[in-house]
């Protein structure tokens, strides 16, 4: 028995596709269309050929509708991650000072050197986005382990370093060979900003940070009245 849909109560109702999402559809039910028109009475098209392009153009529309929902599912998932960030604001964090992005001109840092091993010579190099360097620190020889070291926020040239995006990187070694070591910040997440490239970032004053560059967090107690 054959159960037929009315307008009322269709058994299928299509998706709602954006106008671009909407060509391929069309263009290929024109092609369809075409086809069924211009073949020959004499010969016709083959019964199995004709549902296999139906079933093509089943595909085509299923994949279209999963597209719009993967799409509402990545938007809804970015809400979900951009509200839980939030909850950064006023957590004292430590974060790995690798790469960072100035909102305004530098300011002075105190930061941390962390070495797997015992280094005789150390230099730190900020780079700008292009890759060249702007600012070297030398730090000479240090053991393993934590140390601390500061910028003051200043470029070769003597001047703070303007807004924009930079790298930081380190370089230590022994006769041997090198050292594995990293830069760490710490201090109190006072913001979380929203790119205009699509970037989720937490500030720490002029600095803008990646959260996974997040080594660890905690709540920052109020001292005692």
């Amino acid at each position: 028995m054959r159960v037929e849909g009315t307008s009322e109560n269709p058994l299928y109702t299509p998706p709602e596709l954006p106008e671009d999402n909407k060509t391929e559809q069309d263009q290929f039910l024109q092609l369809l269309v075409a086809q069924m028109q211009n073949q020959d009475p004499l010969d016709p098209q083959d019964g199995a050929d004709f549902v296999a392009q139906l079933a093509q153009f089943t595909n085509i529309e299923l994949g279209l509708e999963t597209n719009e929902r993967l799409a509402g599912l990545q938007a809804s998932g970015q809400s979900d991650s951009r509200a839980a960030m939030m909850d950064l604001v006023g957590k004292s964090i430590d974060a790995e000072f690798n790469a960072f992005r100035l909102t305004e001109d530098s300011t002075p840092l105190d930061l941390r050197l962390d070495l797997e091993g015992p280094a005789d010579d150390v230099e730190v190099v900020i780079k700008d986005e292009n890759g060249d360097p702007v600012h070297r620190i030398d730090l000479g020889k240090r053991g393993e382990g934590e140390s601390d070291f500061s910028w003051d926020g200043m470029g070769s040239d003597g001047k703070p370093l303007p807004p924009g995006n930079y790298t930081v990187e380190i370089t230590a070694t022994t006769e041997e060979g090198s050292v594995d070591a990293r830069a760490i910040v710490s201090g109190t997440a006072s913001s979380v900003e929203f790119t205009e490239d699509g970037a989720t970032m937490f500030g720490f004053g002029s600095l803008l940070l990646d959260p996974g560059s997040i080594l660890s967090l905690t709540a920052v107690t109020e001292p005692d009245a």
